[in-house]
């Protein structure tokens, strides 16, 4: 007998944490952009800010370029300080001052590899002023390689919500990662994931 899964969380049906999800109204726009090959892991935490949040989303592409800088245009990146002075080609604006002009906040859905090529093959990405984010302790235990002081999407997600003055939609999403953090884990000890 062949198991089923959530096509959401992509945890077993009987382990999905659908329900468990708060459900947040973000105070600003927000888009996940999604390296290509960042969605189909089962550990990936985008994807359980979609079940979250009211996050826009969309995939990016390195011949798509021209469409994906007009598509963004006077978006700002959410981007940790220590990844970017590790860039050394760092071309980033600085967040405009005034606010009014900022039409929403763009997170990278990616690992810090990936992420980094990203930068590097999308000059109009590399350009998008950036707003760096307090880096927390990340509680992320599912994946390898993870970089000192580097958050999961989620976590970057919460922490932006913590300096937004949204300490409770920020804890929330916290809790809900921690849930699917747990159940994951155990059945993955069952052996019920591949």
């Amino acid at each position: 007998m062949s198991l089923i899964y959530c096509h959401r969380c992509t945890l077993p049906l009987a382990n999905c944490v659908c329900q468990l999800a708060p459900k947040i109204v973000l105070p600003k726009p927000c888009t996940l952009l999604f390296h290509p090959r960042e969605y189909s892991k089962r550990s990936n935490t985008g994807r359980l800010l979609k079940i979250a949040t009211n996050v826009q989303s969309a995939t990016w592409h390195r011949l798509k370029n021209h469409e994906q800088a007009d598509q963004f245009k006077q978006h700002v990146l959410l981007y940790p300080p220590d990844i970017s002075a590790m860039d050394n080609q760092d071309t980033s604006q600085t967040l405009p001052q005034d606010h009014s002009n900022i039409a929403g906040f763009i997170i990278i859905d990616a690992t810090w590899q990936e992420s980094r090529k990203m930068l590097r093959q999308s000059p109009w990405l590399a350009e998008l002023p950036r707003m760096s984010l307090q880096p927390l302790s990340s509680q992320y235990s599912l994946r390898r390689n993870q970089q000192n002081q580097g958050m999961s999407t989620l976590e970057t997600m919460s922490q932006w919500l913590f300096e937004q003055n949204q300490r409770n939609s920020a804890q929330e999403l916290l809790n809900f990662l921690q849930n699917f953090q747990s159940v994951y884990l155990q059945a993955q000890q069952a052996g019920l994931l591949k």
